[in-house]
């Protein structure tokens, strides 16, 4: 079974501007601990030392938009002229379109956030999937690594790498698994310095090469001359679904994605729209 998940946005009946600001607590991440275990082995196979867990800070707190009319729904913002309160379905649907699960969240929580809890719930009333296909929202290191250990083959869409014009994106530097170091364009290596809290491995080179090196005014502007890289710890999941996505057999899932989820979204939005005209009236 291939299961395709994405969400859509159902106007809340509440006014945007009548809400009062409050301070809600910062929700867990779910892969929090299994990370946290993952850079210290990390950081025990490079010979350095292990983090302390950090205590969770009961003021780590963020301030929100709540409708005095409808307080469980969501502020959402999508640029500067639409701003309402709204709720989200994030809805999971198979390849001829039927619905088979459903989690109704206010409308400013992620889609990334949701699609444990969304699976889990498809797992328990039927079966694991064969692969799961979502959008670009759900394309991070932590899901495609929670796919893959459940042994579900992720599909995610190509998305173009992020970087300043006319400088060398990541994918201009080799990564060698074996010496577990990046090569440049000039075949120079940078090498592994240290693993941040936030599970990134940084790689760095050696400025004394790179004041030298005629690639320099295109890789780094960096004062100190001196190229620094981020690998994520979880990144092999990352390329797997790279790798995946241009498969002959897991690619012909993409195109049905869009119009299988989107018919789904626009029948369950339609049905929505009758519920509220019958509650409004």
């Amino acid at each position: 079974m291939v299961l395709f998940i994405d969400s859509t946005h159902v106007k809340a009946n509440a006014n945007k501007r009548k809400y009062k600001k409050k301070h809600v607590r910062r929700a867990a991440r779910f892969y929090q601990d299994e990370l946290e275990q993952e850079i210290n082995d990390d950081c025990e196979a490079h010979g350095k030392k292990r983090f302390t867990p950090k205590k969770k800070d009961e003021n780590d707190q963020r301030l929100t938009k709540e409708s005095t009319t409808d307080p469980e729904s969501g502020y959402y913002v999508k640029g500067e002229r639409e701003k309402q309160f709204v709720y989200s379905f994030h809805t999971a649907c198979d390849r001829n379109g039927f619905v088979l699960g459903t989690i109704v969240t206010p409308g400013n929580i992620h889609d990334s956030i949701i699609l444990k809890p969304l699976l889990e719930l498809i797992i328990h009333r039927f079966t694991v999937p064969f692969a799961v296909v979502a959008d670009s929202a759900c394309k991070t290191a932590p899901i495609a690594h929670l796919l893959l250990r459940q042994r579900i083959l992720p599909v995610f869409p190509y998305t173009r790498l992020k970087g300043v014009k006319g400088m060398f994106k990541t994918n201009a530097f080799y990564y060698d698994e074996y010496y577990d170091c990046y090569l440049c364009e000039n075949d120079q290596p940078l090498v592994y310095r240290t693993t941040t809290w936030e599970g990134r491995m940084e790689y760095v080179s050696d400025p004394k090469i790179c004041e030298t090196c005629s690639f320099l005014e295109r890789c780094t502007k960096s004062q100190a001359m001196q190229k620094v890289i981020h690998r994520l710890v979880w990144q092999d999941a990352i390329d797997e679904g790279e790798r995946l996505r241009t498969h002959q057999l897991i690619g012909s899932c993409m195109p049905d994605e869009k119009r299988q989820s989107n018919v789904s979204l626009r029948t369950r939005k339609k049905s929505m729209a009758c519920v509220g005209l019958v509650t409004a009236g």
